[in-house]
């Protein structure tokens, strides 16, 4: 029943808003790449096509159409090389998921500057270039699942284990014998109810909490109640007595900005801008007072992009 009441609680976590819209996850946009290794990674995988007509590039789209279409990507190569050397040569194969008909494709990336300087020089006879991948994207979805929890080493806190929870969301809890924890991640931040189970006060110390992304780059983080405009300010401990629940929901403070178009304070996503291949880790650390005691909660999360199949 305590559990029941814990996943109901963290439901309410997720049907509150911390000031943006959670975007469409989808489709990712591939990256602008230098090597043809890093392209490569996403042979067998499958991308979306959306038509690009600006005039220059209209036949590229008369190869291909009008239409959005799904294709798998079946091989790449690096081509022939170029006078410029900031731009780099693919040489794409690809495949229409719906028709299985074959193509074969010449993608451009590298120094923007460049790659329009000579943008009129790359649409040849007989051949289809694309500039700087401005039609495809990745199909899939990023995903985040807890792997491992770590903690100093205090004689008084038995390690428990990690349990994922099977819902509408995929959620994760963490026991010991001082805290019970469900979270899972967001596309801003990472929602959390948490239970004192101890007989003594427990108090969250934000101001030394911290987030670590998939790229190493670590953030101070903020939660439910403090102001966008105010992230910057300090945040005073959040006291949880014994028996009692904590919900939140944290956000780095580093991906809060001011949206001049809207007028208004938005948050970044915590997952990455582009897909890779792989799994890459993200860190939730969460210092909590015990009788005291700093104890510094790691969360480590397996972070993925879960590639669509079918």
């Amino acid at each position: 029943m305590r559990k029941i009441l814990l996943l109901f609680a963290l439901f309410l976590v997720c049907s509150k808003s911390m000031g943006s819209d959670i975007d469409d996850k989808s489709t990712y946009s591939f990256p602008n790449f230098q090597t043809v290794e890093e392209y490569q990674q996403f042979v067998g995988k499958k991308v979306t096509y959306f038509p690009y007509n600006n005039g220059s590039n209209s036949k590229f789209v008369n190869f291909l159409g009008n239409n959005k279409r799904t294709f798998e990507i079946l091989k790449i190569k690096k081509g022939l090389k170029q006078d410029w050397k900031e731009i780099l040569r693919t040489d794409w194969k690809i495949k229409d998921v719906m028709t299985n008909q074959k193509y074969e494709i010449v993608i451009y990336s590298g120094d923007y500057s460049i790659l329009k300087e000579h943008y009129n020089n790359m649409f040849w006879e007989d051949e289809v270039r694309i500039m700087d991948l401005p039609i495809f994207n990745c199909l899939g979805d990023f995903s985040m699942s807890l792997t491992k929890v770590e903690k100093p080493e205090n004689p008084d806190i038995q390690y428990g284990d990690i349990k994922t929870i099977t819902d509408s969301i995929t959620k994760y809890s963490y026991e010991d014998n001082y805290l019970d924890i469900v979270l899972f991640g967001e596309s801003e931040g990472i929602s959390f109810v948490l239970k004192n189970k101890s007989q003594h006060t427990l108090k969250i110390l934000w101001d030394e909490a911290s987030f670590v992304d998939v790229d190493g780059s670590t953030s101070k983080i903020m939660h439910n109640g403090v102001k966008f405009s105010e992230r910057e300010n300090a945040q005073p401990p959040s006291t949880i007595i014994r028996g009692a629940n904590l919900l939140e929901t944290i956000i780095p403070t580093r991906n809060v900005y001011w949206d001049d178009t809207n007028k208004d304070w938005k948050a970044k996503s915590i997952y990455p801008v582009h897909p890779f291949d792989g799994t890459k880790q993200t860190i939730l650390m969460l210092p909590i007072q015990i009788k005291g005691v700093t104890n510094e909660y790691l969360f480590i999360f397996e972070t993925n992009f879960n590639f669509i199949k079918e």
